[in-house]
């Protein structure tokens, strides 16, 4: 009786630390020191990259905007696609984009893409912003099933873009679900034992 109280709390512990459907995960790099480098480092959930290997944080520098209350993201130059990968398939991406800073009447657009792999894969989705000038951050997402990539492209023709609040809905994996139900099962089993 006692090593089947201990599987039953085992199961129960593995399942409150599953991922839960539908939690989303916001990414704001306020956390972040202004100039650092994020590129290839996991940032809980999702690990960005560009072709530069520089994902710079960018404070109020330069006339650089932010949505957050601190910091955004972009190259370098603000012109090279940020690559966002998910440690699991996602359900939703969204993310902000404004001016990086040094034009502030330059047109700007940007294109957000998914992926259902880390590398090439089957195109889910793909939005275009409207084009608008100055600082507003304009907010493009897609929703789709088994997301494992993003790449935010900016489409103007001076300038820069950066990027901010990252936001993102994990899919549990199938062995969580199975091991959390499992576990709920056992523990309703228990009690339903001691009381007969």
């Amino acid at each position: 009786m006692k090593k089947l109280i201990a599987i039953c709390v085992i199961f129960a512990v593995v399942a409150a630390a599953a991922p839960v459907a539908n939690a989303l995960v916001t990414i704001d790099f306020d956390a972040y020191s202004d100039y650092q480098n994020l590129d290839g480092i996991n940032l809980g959930g999702v690990t960005l990259t560009t072709s530069t290997g520089t994902v710079e944080v960018f404070a109020n520098r330069d006339g650089a905007s932010y949505r957050s209350p601190i910091n955004s993201v972009s190259s370098p130059t603000g012109k090279d696609p940020i690559i966002g990968v998910f440690d699991v398939p996602v359900i939703y991406v969204s993310l902000w984009a404004g001016d990086v800073g040094g034009v502030g009447d330059d047109d700007d657009q940007w294109q957000l893409d998914a992926y259902d792999a880390p590398f090439g894969g089957n195109l889910l989705g793909s939005v275009t912003s409207p084009i608008w000038i100055g600082d507003p951050y304009v907010q493009l997402s897609i929703t789709a099933t088994g997301i494992m990539r993003f790449e935010a492209t900016w489409l103007g023709q001076v300038g820069g873009i950066a990027y901010d609040d990252l936001e993102f809905i994990p899919i549990p994996a199938p062995g969580a679900i199975l091991l959390g139900s499992i576990g709920v099962g056992l523990v309703g089993w228990l009690r339903r034992r001691r009381t007969l």
